[in-house]
């Protein structure tokens, strides 16, 4: 194995150490944006049915 690829491994070993107590931090934040972002679709889709549903009743 060259040099090169084993110095590479060894900094990413320790980036993942450094980054394992921040990525707790960014999954949990994710998981509340993602939360979020659904409650958003899921309104948004239903305003849309709701305004499809109403523009039908309108031209009855």
């Amino acid at each position: 194995m060259p040099p090169a690829k084993t110095k590479s491994i060894h900094r990413f070993r320790r980036l993942a150490r450094y980054a394992a107590c921040r990525f707790k931090k960014l999954i949990l934040l994710m998981q509340s944006l993602l939360a979020i972002l659904i409650i958003y679709l899921f309104l948004f889709i239903s305003e849309k049915f709701k305004s499809e549903t109403s523009v039908e009743k309108f031209h009855e």
